[in-house]
């Protein structure tokens, strides 16, 4: 068995096991009828892939990266941006489902959503609102190009193509800071809260 050698002042550096990024999470009545509907296609679609809890499912606006420990200066920074953000609350819609092409994931790990057409149109407004805020208080955000609203429901080795549901809508109050462990299952550490106003 061999060991790895590590010289002195090069220790190895920690695992950055702590995501931060910014989200809507659906009420937990939504949440609960979103689980069940995964349950239900996943039998449907024969997929194997265990359903995300109904406490983790949830719509990424922004990332703000992984980090060994929470950062809470950029936590601060952050929550100054979100503070700034300035929308009244809205309706969103889920109508369809479909296997991602798996470019961030491996083939054998596909992320089945749940996605919207013109039903997502406010969390795309909510999602440049919040990269202003954050450019301006000096933070990194990703561009609209890149944005596809979408709620995971599962990771599967199996592609589904995209088909029509029944709608899975709700209204939208607030967005918040999250913190989730990477591939660790335990619930998401809300970090900040803001409600959405006129």
């Amino acid at each position: 068995m061999s060991k790895q050698i590590l010289l002195p002042g090069f220790a190895s550096a920690p695992e950055r096991v702590d995501r931060l990024f910014f989200a809507v999470l659906p009420d937990s009545k939504t949440a609960a009828r979103i689980a069940q509907l995964a349950r239900r296609l996943r039998s449907e679609h024969g997929l194997r892939g265990n359903p995300l809890d109904a406490g983790r499912l949830h719509v990424s606006l922004q990332a703000l990266g992984d980090y060994s420990g929470v950062p809470h200066a950029l936590v601060a920074l952050a929550s100054q941006a979100a503070s700034t953000v300035v929308l009244p609350p809205f309706v969103v819609s889920f109508d369809r489902v479909l296997s991602f092409s798996g470019k961030s994931r491996t083939p054998s790990n596909r992320a089945f959503v749940l996605s919207g057409g013109d039903g997502s149109a406010g969390l795309l407004v909510l999602y440049r609102a919040l990269a202003v805020a954050m450019q301006k208080f000096g933070l990194l955000c990703t561009t609209a190009s890149s944005f596809t609203p979408h709620v995971t429901l599962l990771y599967d080795k199996q592609s589904v193509a995209e088909r029509t549901i029944e709608p899975v809508d709700w209204t939208i109050h607030e967005f918040a800071l999250v913190h989730a462990r990477v591939r660790h299952r335990q619930s998401y550490a809300l970090l900040g809260r803001w409600v959405l106003h006129d």
